[in-house]
């Protein structure tokens, strides 16, 4: 789905009408990862739509049962997510300290002479216009979210690097987190400081526009992911000038 650049538009949902709250794309790709002969996984774009299924199908992260997901084999994991969840809402919030959003009005409603088949479809995928408010994680969607990729990476036992972004259009509000293993240098193109090469590391480094601190129970995820020797970095950037 293309991520809508009005968000004032009501999002349909993308999971069947028959199980509503079951992504069955996220739970099929999390099968597909744990394969023993997927060694590298790379999913996903800035309009790509996911739910924590992706990583951890259970919503109690912090159990760990006989048939909790493992990966026995990856060594790469790349995924990229878009703002929208595939029940029909945001993994971001309204910035409360903004100013009120635009009305939803249709700047050229009836107008049929002009409504060509292009236009409509843009109308209905919510891209008539650039309107866009969310710019906040939003505790309640993204959080699990986060919980979930911080648990599956303490399942990947042979993992070298795991990346994960996400963000609204034109990298706006974007966060990015990188777990890299003892050794594994940062990419040269890396937005996160050097250091601590010699150590694992869950690197985080958010948009302060997004205005998203790490919750405990994350943290507490995040260290474990790294062991006791390991470094746990969240780096809030400022806008650029």
């Amino acid at each position: 789905m293309e991520t809508p650049t009005d968000h004032s538009f009501n999002i349909p949902s993308a999971l069947r009408p028959s199980s509503p709250t079951t992504d069955h794309l996220s739970l099929a790709l999390n099968d597909l990862s744990q394969l023993p002969t997927i060694r590298r996984f790379d999913v996903g774009d800035y309009d790509f739509v996911l739910s924590p299924a992706l990583f951890w199908p259970d919503n109690d992260v912090f159990s760990i049962k006989h048939d909790s997901p493992f990966w026995p084999s990856l060594k790469h994991v790349h995924v990229v997510a878009g703002p929208c969840t595939p029940t029909g809402g945001w993994y971001y919030d309204r910035d409360p300290l903004a100013p009120p959003p635009p009305q939803n009005d249709d700047p050229d409603p009836g107008n049929d002479t002009e409504a060509s088949a292009g236009v409509l479809e843009r109308r209905f995928a919510g891209n008539r216009r650039f309107n866009q408010f969310l710019t906040v994680l939003s505790p309640a969607t993204f959080n699990p979210l986060a919980l979930s990729f911080a648990r599956a990476v303490t399942r990947m036992p042979k993992l070298l690097e795991f990346s994960f972004k996400i963000s609204t259009a034109d990298c706006y509000s974007q966060l990015q987190a990188n777990w890299f293993r003892a050794g594994i240098p940062l990419p040269i193109d890396s937005i996160h400081e050097l250091g601590d090469e010699e150590k694992n590391r869950w690197l985080i480094s958010v948009d302060e526009r997004a205005r998203w601190k790490a919750p405990a129970k994350l943290m507490e995820l995040l260290r474990e992911g790294v062991g006791e020797e390991g470094v746990v970095r969240v780096q809030t950037r400022g806008r650029k000038k």
